[in-house]
């Protein structure tokens, strides 16, 4: 393991790069500006033990080949560490990170950081969901905090309210990159029942979270 983060040991790393370590530190300059701590992983075997250390890792740095040749591998690590950071696949075949990669990286962490002293909430019949807190919560019952993956899994369902959301959409905006229909079904379909024991909502009558049989998902309100 190679700390590259520049500073005191104060602050719980936020990101882990998996690469080789000379990307990797390109990676590190590139993100100095947004004040993160970056952790090298050469593979997933470093990587799941650095989850399994770390408790406050957000996102995950991925080359976008090692992702697309071993997804599943990756989601066995995911499921073993009971970890879920965002996922953002990325070029390392070059030196320097690219400027549409450096672009979904920023974009990432705006997400899991989003600005203070904004009230963004969204509010989807008696649901509302805090995105600065990554909560949500339903008919004025207690907050409920949301790990990363099924935070965003229901910030993207929002951002569609009313509408089907296709499998395949839904791992491209939640987990940064494509994959079988298959496989972005499996992925999803375990996730939306963590989501939904989360919020305790009914897999039955589809309260809120309505299964499309072959399609998706869709956010609605219960009566809408």
């Amino acid at each position: 393991m190679v700390d590259l983060a520049a500073g005191s040991r104060r602050r719980r790393p936020h990101v882990i790069v998996i690469a080789a370590e000379r990307v990797a530190a390109r990676w590190a300059q590139a993100l100095a500006a947004e004040r993160v701590m970056c952790l090298v992983a050469s593979d997933l075997a470093v990587a799941a033990r650095l989850l399994a250390e770390e408790n406050q890792v957000e996102l995950l740095i991925i080359d976008r080949v090692l992702l697309n040749q071993q997804p599943r591998a990756l989601l066995n690590v995911l499921s073993s560490t009971g970890h879920w950071p965002v996922i953002v696949p990325v070029r390392t075949s070059s030196m320097r990170p690219t400027v549409a990669d450096r672009k979904r990286v920023t974009a990432a962490l705006a997400l899991i950081r989003p600005k203070r002293n904004v009230d963004h909430r969204i509010k989807i019949g008696e649901m509302v969901i805090d995105p600065e807190r990554k909560r949500a919560r339903i008919k004025n019952k207690h907050w409920v905090n949301l790990p990363p993956v099924q935070y965003q899994l229901l910030f993207v369902l929002a951002q569609h309210a009313g509408k089907v959301v296709g499998y395949q959409q839904l791992l491209r905006e939640v987990w940064g990159y494509d994959g079988s229909p298959s496989e972005a079904q499996e992925l999803l379909k375990a996730h939306v029942r963590l989501l939904r024991r989360k919020l305790s909502l009914d897999p039955q009558s589809g309260e809120y979270i309505q299964s499309v049989r072959g399609h998706g998902y869709m956010l609605a309100a219960p009566d809408s």
